[in-house]
């Protein structure tokens, strides 16, 4: 079995994988990555698509990097927009969802909305959260983003501007 989790320590944020870690023992379990010691540990879904999540609506699609690319839980893969702000993409749960915070892995992103919806068809959102996202030069952007204990059938990602004309969304991941 392979976990993904996410580690805070001492100010300094990264992630690691572990192998064959059964996820009950990753609430108490202390290890050290390279010279940092971890020991709040938080427990991320690496594939939305294993948990029946799907892309409903994405504003802008290009065939070599679709919108599913977001949940299939490999930041190796993901969705270009196609230009012009702004750009929105819609995921859908299989079930109403606790949803306390995401990971965002994106690249060029500026300014992010979320917004939830709580119905089946997805009609009518209520606003989160917002973060105005650091520019990265030659790695990804990782953004925490707190949703404050929400519960949602329905997310919607708003990028109202970007640091370019392009952004790229390589995975979504619900800390659970």
């Amino acid at each position: 079995m392979v976990s993904y989790i996410s580690c805070d320590a001492e100010g300094w944020r990264g992630n690691a994988w572990l192998f064959g870690c059964p996820s009950k023992a990753l609430h108490a379990h202390q290890t050290t990555f390279g010279a940092v010691f971890c020991r709040n540990f938080t427990m991320i879904e690496s594939s939305l698509r294993s948990l029946g999540a799907k892309v409903v609506v994405a504003a802008s699609n290009d065939e070599n990097h679709p919108p599913e690319n977001i949940i299939d839980g490999n930041t190796n893969t993901f969705w270009m927009s196609t230009g012009m702000f702004p750009q929105e993409f819609i995921i859908r749960f299989a079930e109403m969802t606790n949803v306390p915070s995401v990971t965002m892995d994106s690249y060029n992103v500026k300014h992010l909305k979320v917004e939830k919806n709580t119905s089946q068809n997805a009609s009518h959102f209520e606003f989160v959260a917002e973060k105005e996202l650091k520019l990265t030069e030659g790695h990804l952007q990782t953004n925490s983003i707190s949703l404050n204990g929400t519960t949602a059938t329905h997310l919607r990602f708003i990028i109202t501007s970007g640091y370019d004309h392009f952004v790229s969304v390589h995975r979504i991941a619900v800390h659970k």
